[in-house]
């Protein structure tokens, strides 16, 4: 996943190395999983011969020819505890809230580009919404993981609607239209519907 020491590299999920949570795993999924990238972002527990692995989705990956299931290609960190001896194991996974401990961080591309990259949610991101004067307009999440909306921005401010696939909704104050990842105040629950 995002396989380049380039800190400011970026998987399809678009988020860049030096922008990741620090002490996690990081897995890319085949395009089935990745669900036009409705799992950006994305925990899973991938499970092999009694030993368990959290990673969280962050790239996309071709699948293995002739592979009868699922491709997942994870760092090399969580493949030595899942295969210590090397190889390519078969495996059973699930998805999870991720553990993430601190908020939500959002980046825009400006007024212009009524776009915005959201990051560190716990659980899948089902909706992305933008409020303004009291009115929400639902965002569109594009192949590479960017939420857009038609239109411009205008005003410099913000707020955003996040729903995760559990019906857990969080609003953002109003911020400025940063290019750089703000924090956002906000997180879903560690555990879902709470």
């Amino acid at each position: 996943p995002n396989n380049s020491a380039d800190p400011s590299a970026k998987g399809q999920c678009g988020f860049p190395n030096d922008q990741l949570p620090k002490g996690m795993f990081y897995a890319a999924v085949d395009a089935t999983l990745y669900a036009t990238a409705s799992r950006c972002g994305a925990c899973m527990r991938l499970m092999s011969g009694g030993v368990s692995v959290e990673v969280q989705v962050i790239d996309l990956v071709p699948a293995l020819p002739g592979a009868n299931g699922s491709t997942i290609a994870i760092d090399q960190g969580a493949q030595s505890i899942l295969s210590p001896g090397g190889g390519n194991p078969n495996v059973q996974f699930s998805f999870i809230p991720c553990p993430i401990t601190g908020n939500i961080r959002v980046a825009f591309k400006g007024a212009l580009d009524p776009s915005v990259l959201v990051m560190d949610h716990r659980s899948e991101l089902k909706s992305v919404q933008l409020a303004t004067a009291g009115t929400t307009q639902n965002m569109t999440r594009q192949s590479y993981n960017v939420w857009t909306t038609a239109g411009t921005f205008g005003g410099g401010r913000v707020s955003l609607v996040l729903t995760d696939v559990f019906g857990n909704t969080v609003r953002t104050p109003d911020m400025a239209l940063s290019t750089a990842f703000v924090d956002t105040g906000q997180q879903f629950p560690r555990c879902p519907d709470q």
